[in-house]
């Protein structure tokens, strides 16, 4: 009897030391996720050319303590993310339309045999304003994601985003139709 009470004392402990070792190590975790959540969070700012100034921790559970004061500064940052998606999407729908009319003027080779290549050559363009798009339309998904733009200007730049990209996909439809290539 008094070796099952000894036994069951020593698994007591046993568990309560590794119980509290696992508390230290899931917080020594915690902690690490943190710093690498805010140098995640300072590379996507440094990516969008915005930079808040701002420090953010998190206290172990989660909550966030950011250390800017001050008011209106995400307004600020906001309308200057704003500015600069407008600023960049102009210039796609710019860029655009200067391939699409490019694209549209093509001559079609009377040789059948050079008919793939022309038609590789006059959709690259297309396709080196498609990648654009994408990543425009990633950094604004971003910058939604950090609270940097609202949910109603995501849209409307994401909608602007969506006509480039249906203009550039029917000027390589029709690329495609008029050389007689199925892509």
């Amino acid at each position: 009897m008094t070796r099952i009470i000894a036994t069951s004392i020593t698994a007591i402990a046993a568990l309560t030391l590794v119980g509290g070792c696992t508390s230290s190590a899931d917080q020594q975790i915690l902690n690490k996720l943190d710093s690498m959540q805010q140098e995640i969070d300072d590379l996507k700012n440094s990516q969008t050319g915005g930079s808040s100034g701002t420090t953010g921790s998190t206290d172990g559970s989660g909550s966030s303590n950011d250390s800017s004061s001050g008011t209106g500064s995400s307004d600020t940052q906001s309308s200057t993310n704003t500015d600069d998606f407008e600023a960049t999407i102009t210039d796609l729908e710019q860029q655009a339309a200067s391939a699409v009319e490019t694209a549209g003027n093509v001559s079609v080779p009377s040789n059948l045999a050079d008919r793939p290549k022309a038609y590789i050559d006059a959709k690259a363009p297309l396709e080196q304003i498609e990648l654009q798009v994408d990543s425009v339309e990633d950094q604004i998904e971003a910058a939604v994601r950090s609270g940097a733009i609202d949910r109603q200007t995501y849209f409307t730049l994401d909608t602007r985003l969506d006509a480039i990209d249906d203009s550039l996909d029917r000027a390589s439809d029709s690329l495609e139709l008029r050389m007689g290539v199925d892509d």
